[in-house]
């Protein structure tokens, strides 16, 4: 079986590219290739290429000039059709196809179903709804995307109901050919190996989630010189990627006086052995796909503190939901009171395991199977 996966840019160590890698480790008689949209090299490409993958990259521009930028914007749709159709003639023939770039997914699709790939695959990963009404032209651009992909993709998979509603539509949540399949974990890679009262480095708030407003760090940052009232040993530590917005941290972190306690890690950090030693795990996105830092920090079992828009599904038991309309004194709170064990919080390991990767890609190979 040769399948040709297309991710949403680069193999960076980012939520969508652990699921590629997840896929790509564990179905091992399948031959996988991938399509970037980036030149530079991420943190999973040795990895990929040691798999036996060849990597394909549609490169969009890159430079500084917004003119051209604006330009190629406009450019990129028939850039990646005619890209896709290429590599696909060139490197193939490919059973499947399976498509990890949201609406873009139907330009792919479309290539692939004239250069003769059977099973087209679209993959929704997030609920972010990018294409509001407010704005007429995006909205517009959205539903003829939309379009194109319902109908050049002949398989659909969702990581929860609402992603696959956003990204799809209402109509396809009872559609035989849509599936939802709640984003994995490797179970056996993220188990807690050190009991906690042999910790020595104080108090650790967790966030994993590319520097960005949709991942909110800005409120935990707001939030640390409340918590340090209760808990003066107090540190969070940041996993991320992208410069700008950390940027905005570090100067916020310096106007509140908590800078020598916020500890900005690389992407590329081993995300296991820091959550070795977390407290508590805080996920105040505004809006997710699924949230498959949350479920890491369980499987961990690092209790978690997690914001209303973060999917039910993703809840193991040691998730604490908390609406975003709350003031920074309210989450201060809530994050003291879990580090006092104020709430009775269990892991479910049967639901745990039901999330592994040995079901997921079980279920993803039946797929890629007809």
């Amino acid at each position: 079986m040769k399948v040709l996966k297309v991710s949403c840019e680069g193999l960076g160590n980012g939520g969508v590219q652990n699921v590629i890698m997840n896929i790509c480790r564990n179905i091992p008689d399948a031959k996988f290739d991938i399509i970037l949209f980036t030149s530079e090299r991420r943190h999973y490409d040795n990895e990929f290429e040691m798999l036996g993958g060849k990597i394909f990259r549609i490169n969009k521009y890159e430079g500084s000039s917004r003119f051209i930028k604006k330009i190629d914007s406009y450019y990129k749709f028939i850039r990646i059709f005619t890209n896709t159709y290429k590599i696909v003639k060139k490197n193939g023939p490919y059973d499947v196809i399976h498509c990890h770039n949201e609406l873009e997914s139907g330009i792919c699709n479309l290539a692939a179903y004239f250069a003769g790939i059977k099973i087209r695959i679209a993959h929704a990963h997030t609920a972010d709804d990018k294409y509001l009404k407010s704005n007429v032209i995006k909205y517009i651009l959205k539903k003829g995307l939309q379009s194109l992909m319902n109908l050049t993709s002949n398989i659909k998979i969702s990581c929860t109901k609402k992603a696959l509603v956003n990204l799809f539509g209402k109509r396809y949540y009872e559609d035989d050919n849509s599936f939802i399949i709640p984003n994995p974990i490797d179970t056996k890679w993220f188990k807690k190996t050190n009991d906690k009262s042999i910790r020595e480095k104080g108090i650790n708030i967790i966030h994993i989630g590319r520097y960005c407003q949709n991942k909110n760090q800005m409120l935990l940052v707001n939030i640390l010189p409340l918590i340090a009232n209760s808990y003066p040993n107090i540190r969070l530590q940041l996993i991320g990627s992208g410069d700008e917005h950390k940027e905005q941290l570090q100067n916020k972190a310096e106007s509140l006086g908590v800078t020598s306690r916020v500890e900005f890690l690389p992407a590329d950090s081993n995300v296991k052995e820091v959550l070795e030693n977390a407290s508590i795990f805080v996920f105040p996105s505004i809006t997710e796909g699924f949230g498959i830092a949350a479920l890491e920090a369980q499987a961990m079992e690092v209790p978690c503190l997690v914001s209303d828009t973060v999917p039910k599904e993703v809840d193991c038991g040691l998730c604490e939901f908390l609406p975003l309309s709350e003031s920074r004194e309210v989450w201060a709170q809530e994050v003291v009171n879990i580090l006092r064990n104020n709430y009775r919080m269990k892991l479910n390991w049967d639901k745990l395991h039901s999330l592994d990767i040995e079901c997921y890609t079980q279920k993803i190979k039946s797929i890629y199977g007809g």
